[in-house]
């Protein structure tokens, strides 16, 4: 039987890691929200793009950095 890893612990992300997509809980982390945000952010409701499997809902790197991008306030 395989064993679950832990999410808890996630390991720092290097350029290389771009493509890699990410879990809700993973990607809420990663952005520093909680998960319920995430999913207001979320497409079709939100700016944020998703990729969809079936049911199930991941989240590029790259598409939380770009939406992270264009919510920083530059100083005056």
């Amino acid at each position: 039987m395989a064993r679950r890893t832990s999410r808890k612990n996630l390991p720092a992300l290097s350029s290389h890691d771009e493509e890699k997509i990410l879990t809700a809980p993973e990607a809420a982390k990663y952005i520093r929200v909680y998960e319920k945000t995430l999913w207001e952010l979320s497409a079709p409701r939100g700016p944020i793009s998703v990729v969809r499997f079936k049911r199930c809902v991941r989240y590029e790197i790259g598409a939380l950095k770009k939406f992270l991008a264009s919510h920083t306030e530059q100083p005056a």
